[in-house]
């Protein structure tokens, strides 16, 4: 994993954008391969989130962080 973030962190100041890293976590295929199971089981619930809705909750909080 810091193989990858280091390859994400254009300017080596450990800093990224949310929705740059986001979409690393989406598509690089060493992190799909390693993190692409059943994630979160929801309290209360039967339901579990996979990766993807996790990241898409993220998503969300950024949006509303711009506004």
């Amino acid at each position: 994993m810091q193989e990858i973030f280091e390859a994400m962190d254009r300017y080596k100041d450990k800093i990224l954008r949310r929705a740059e890293y986001l979409m690393s976590l989406r598509t690089d295929e060493r992190v799909v391969e390693f993190i692409d199971v059943d994630s979160v089981k929801v309290p209360y619930s039967n339901k579990i989130l996979t990766l993807d809705a996790v990241l898409s909750e993220i998503e969300k909080d950024e949006v509303y962080e711009l506004a």
